[in-house]
């Protein structure tokens, strides 16, 4: 990626840390496991999310008697 182009003495730690954007990772592990597969976060249920998302959002605007 363009972005990680650097004079060969470059740490690639460094070029990741301050110079990538998302697109150039594509895994991410903590504590070895995985919370970045295939750029996607892993393991969680992004419509199950959402759902719960909208459901609090439309509780914070009856209680501000606001339509939702």
């Amino acid at each position: 990626r363009p972005e990680l182009w650097a004079d060969e003495g470059a740490d690639p730690h460094d070029l990741v840390a301050f110079c990538g954007t998302r697109a150039a990772v594509r895994h991410v592990f903590v504590g070895g496991r995985p919370v970045v597969e295939e750029g996607r976060l892993a393991g969680l249920d992004l419509d199950k999310i959402s759902r719960r998302a909208r459901r609090a959002l439309r509780a914070v605007l009856e209680r501000a008697d606001l339509d939702p």
